[in-house]
């Protein structure tokens, strides 16, 4: 990936360069909805009367839904392109949120687990994509290590974290009201980020 000061220069400058940053801040800000539903969301279905063999169920059908979107995650990127894909990730988000607060049977979930394989492997696969299209050359890994941080480091911590406080100060409805609310503002982001030359065919779409 380089050597020496001169390498950490070409990344500085590469991840200062628009629309890098906003991207990033995409990312983080969906890694917080991921952290914060990974967390609360069974401690909401046992709040509202779920069973263990419901919660059981949900996370099954969270974990299969991945699977096809991974699989056909290729087609989505080159018909869409990974920014547009990324916002279509936030919006199921914006979906999930609002259909948790409004559902009053956490068997009802279910359906709504399915959505799941768009926030995460969907969404997964177009930022690995874009961030190895607008990494420098030579500096891929670098910046997938970037985005691993932004999603399931910052992401994933902050949004266990002041969903947490959400969750015990304003109740879970209105926490995933302001879940809905961030995750409208990460889809509109990333609904400006869209470059004409984003499909790179230098880039293998994978993975």
């Amino acid at each position: 990936e380089g050597a020496g000061e001169g390498s950490g220069n070409v990344m500085l400058k590469a991840l200062l360069k628009p629309p890098t940053p906003l991207f990033v801040l995409i990312i983080l800000l969906s890694g917080a909805s991921g952290g914060f539903l990974e967390v609360f969301l069974l401690v909401y279905v046992g709040d509202i009367g779920g069973s263990e063999l419901c919660m059981g169920v949900l996370k099954f059908v969270t974990c299969m839904s991945e699977l096809p979107y991974f699989y056909h995650s290729g087609w989505f990127i080159k018909k869409l392109g990974p920014s547009r894909v990324i916002a279509c990730a936030q919006l199921a988000y914006v979906v999930r949120f609002l259909c948790y607060a409004t559902i009053p049977n956490p068997w009802g979930f279910l359906p709504v687990e399915t959505l799941h394989g768009v926030t995460l492997a969907a969404m997964w696969a177009s930022a690995c994509y874009y961030a190895r299209s607008i990494a420098p050359k030579g500096h891929e890994t670098t910046m997938q290590g970037v985005i691993n941080s932004a999603h399931w480091g910052g992401g994933y911590g902050t949004g266990a974290f002041l969903g947490g406080l959400l969750y015990n100060t304003l109740g879970p409805i209105s926490s995933f009201c302001v879940g809905a609310s961030v995750s409208l503002v990460a889809c509109c982001l990333a609904l400006r980020i869209k470059r004409e030359d984003e499909i790179d065919p230098d880039v293998p779409v994978t993975i």
